[in-house]
């Protein structure tokens, strides 16, 4: 019996690999976002709508994803845990490219290659890498930006990287792990942290049905869930606005656009964010909420 199990998983195993071998193109997503969040890439195409949500509190130095093309690094300050800085350095072969951080957003132009700044949203486009996409939306919180980072890759590539997308890290704790925020003292109830994040949440939806008519990823409730821990961790409700960049980024995942259809949506998607954020930053000023004046969305220097 032992050997037949045996037997069988092998069978099992060698028949997912097919499948992805079979489609090298099919991709998944990792995001890492707010305070900061994870949601790593997914082992396995029918994997995609079951992974698991980790809350990242290391300060420092983080590795996200490192294979032949791509080296993305970012870097954490622990007063909250935001991404305050990132680094992307893209490859062919053994040179560097090209070096992006929010400073530097110029790359060589190549015809397989575009880095582009949409006002508060940076989007890379490496057609060569398995039509690999990295979209990094910048917000200010309390003077200071943050950067919630997206990324699209193939399978076939996943299985050449590592970094936090891909390995373990004990730096990240699953999301839903008794008291995910350890010992830091909370700046707003979880009551009114829920009535902000909920503004924006649906906010999100609202956009992401109008841009891609689906709003029903499974994933959508760890946005939600990341929200109100930051906004009640914080007491600044603009913490929000990352909640309604993962909605629409997954809405675009779940649409199944590829290549240069997909570059075009994700444009138009980008915008949309944009106003979202906007109106959820308006109507998020609820009684019992500190409204002082909202920073703009971040901008690229």
């Amino acid at each position: 019996m032992h050997t037949f199990n045996m037997y069988s998983l092998s069978l099992i195993a060698i028949f997912m690999i097919d499948q992805i071998m079979s489609n090298p193109m099919t991709m998944s997503n990792c995001v890492l976002w707010a305070d900061p969040h994870l949601v790593k890439f997914a082992v396995h195409p029918s994997l995609s709508d079951r992974r698991p949500s980790f809350y990242c509190q290391s300060a420092g130095p983080m590795l996200v994803l490192k294979n032949r093309y791509i080296e993305i690094t970012v870097n954490v300050t622990d007063r909250p845990f935001w991404n305050e800085n990132f680094e992307i350095k893209l490859f062919a072969g053994p040179d560097t490219l090209c070096t992006v951080s929010p400073q530097n957003f110029q790359c060589p132009d190549k015809n397989f290659l575009r880095v582009k700044r949409l006002h508060s949203t940076m989007v890379i486009k490496y057609d060569e890498a398995d039509d690999l996409s990295v979209t990094i939306y910048s917000n200010t919180i309390n003077g200071r930006n943050t950067y919630d980072i997206h990324v699209s890759q193939s399978f076939n590539l996943i299985r050449q990287s590592y970094g936090l997308c891909v390995n373990e890290d004990p730096a990240c704790e699953l999301e839903h792990a008794p008291n995910p925020a350890g010992k830091r003292k909370r700046s707003l109830d979880d009551e009114n942290a829920m009535k902000v994040c909920d503004v924006y949440m649906q906010e999100a939806y609202t956009t992401a049905k109008k841009e891609l008519g689906n709003v029903s990823s499974p994933l959508n409730e760890y946005a939600r869930t990341a929200c109100i821990n930051d906004v009640s961790l914080t007491g600044n409700r603009e913490w929000g606005r990352s909640s309604v960049s993962f909605v629409a980024m997954e809405a675009l995942r779940l649409s199944g656009l590829v290549g240069k259809e997909r570059e075009r949506k994700l444009e138009s998607v980008v915008y949309a964010v944009k106003n979202a954020i906007s109106r959820g930053d308006e109507s998020s000023c609820l009684p019992g909420v500190s409204c002082t004046p909202r920073n703009p969305a971040g901008t690229f220097s």
